[in-house]
């Protein structure tokens, strides 16, 4: 549906999700960009070039991510390739945006 439809009527996609669900969308987006190579090119908005011109707006991503309140799911590595088209939004004191496997490991032991 993505490739045949939304891609060629160049159609921008975002996923929200909360919690669990913004880890999903993170992890959703990292997969179709990795199946539909189109989603990795921005989309040129009217009247601009590909040229670098400062004087014009940044192109659209075709793939975009707002995640509210993810819990980690990805290695430092991937969450920094994702910058991108992942945008994360998390309260300060929220504990399971900051949670992680290895405290919890230790704590076990």
């Amino acid at each position: 549906l993505i490739e045949k439809l939304l891609i060629p009527q160049d159609y921008k996609i975002i996923v929200v999700g909360h919690s669990l669900g913004a880890a999903s969308a993170a992890l959703l987006a990292v997969l179709l960009r990795s199946r539909l190579p189109l989603l990795q090119d921005p989309i040129l908005t009217v009247g601009e070039t590909s040229t670098g011109d400062n004087h014009l707006p940044a192109p659209l991503p075709r793939l975009k991510v707002y995640a509210f309140g993810s819990p980690p799911t990805l290695d430092l590595s991937s969450a920094l390739a994702c910058k991108s088209f992942v945008t994360t939004v998390v309260n300060n004191c929220d504990f399971v945006t900051r949670s992680n496997a290895g405290p919890v490991l230790v704590t076990v032991e």
